[in-house]
């Protein structure tokens, strides 16, 4: 990210996944609504259209997409949750978690050997949510460009 920021990892083994109900459904991979829904987040970094892509899931209020979570997959087969996101008039109730919990049910029926994420560590919602389903922070680190990266008016 081109905006520095305090970061963590968390981690899951599948077999201690906390998978409760879910209303949350499967969303096409390239659903017009998503783009705006990941406009009220300062995190997302995978958008439709991104190959990386393996599925997207959320929660629908009418027409409405009102929350959603994606998932690609690393080198080493992890399921990693990405581009977390609930509309702000709807936060405060579990719908992420309902979210995640479709994308984590649905990697580990294609046998996904461990579920990751991250998160910006300030992120305290985040945190309940994330430990809620089993989730465990393993590390921190900090984003940026590097100094050789910045346009010559912000190295100063």
């Amino acid at each position: 990210s081109p905006d520095p920021g305090h970061w963590c990892l968390w981690t899951l083994d599948p077999a201690e996944a906390v998978l409760g109900p879910s209303r949350a459904i499967d969303i096409a991979i390239d659903d017009p609504r998503i783009g705006p829904l990941l406009a009220h987040s300062d995190s997302a970094h995978i958008f439709p259209g991104n190959e990386r892509l393996v599925r997207w899931a959320g929660v629908v209020d009418g027409d409405r997409l009102v929350c959603v979570a994606a998932q690609v997959n690393e080198g080493s087969g992890a399921a990693h949750l990405v581009s977390v996101c609930t509309d702000p008039d709807y936060r405060g109730r579990g719908l992420a978690r309902e979210a995640c919990t479709r994308i984590m049910a649905a990697a580990i029926a294609d046998g996904a050997p461990m579920l990751v994420l991250e998160m910006y560590v300030a992120n305290a919602a985040g945190r309940r949510a994330y430990g809620a389903l089993g989730f465990a922070e393993v590390g921190r680190y900090k984003s940026g460009l590097l100094p050789h990266a910045l346009p010559p008016r912000v190295r100063a």
